[in-house]
């Protein structure tokens, strides 16, 4: 068992480079009928607000695959509950544009999670609503190598 790491908060120590944004959805490319209808809901409000008659499409016929996916009972839980088709393709679309333009969430230290197992991670809660949780697990999901969820 490997023992347990304390990460220096310090400006002074080491600071990784921020991470950047993942890449904007790019309305300019053709909508391929053979790509993976997985990310239905995702590039349905990503699409939707860049703009264009092809976003546009695109957003709505990603929406409808989303939709079917559910109706159909085409996706996974997992043993404790969660469900990766949901929260990739409905919830972080939704939380997206609070993440990037009212927070303006800025990542370090995104190298100090593990690519598999476990980890502890700790926010420093204030207010009233705890919304840096739902951001800190939007964060990781978007920013970290593996994609990994909270």
């Amino acid at each position: 068992m490997t023992e347990a790491r304390i990460i220096p908060l310090s400006p002074k120590e080491s600071r990784a480079p921020r991470v950047e944004d993942p890449p904007e959805f790019d309305d300019k490319q053709e909508f391929d009928d053979e790509r993976d209808p997985d990310d239905a809901a995702t590039e349905a409000v990503d699409g939707a607000s860049s703009g264009g008659v092809g976003g546009a499409e695109r957003a709505v016929a990603n929406l409808l695959a989303f939709v079917r996916r559910r109706i159909t009972g085409d996706y996974s839980v997992d043993e404790s509950g969660f469900d990766v088709d949901l929260t990739e393709n409905l919830v972080a679309p939704l939380l997206r544009p609070i993440y990037r333009n009212y927070f303006r969430i800025e990542t370090r230290g995104l190298e100090n999670i593990p690519d598999t197992g476990g980890a502890l991670v700790v926010a420093n809660h204030s207010g009233t609503l705890p919304v840096d949780a739902i951001m800190t697990s939007l964060a990781i999901m978007d920013h970290h190598p593996e994609h990994r969820h909270l």
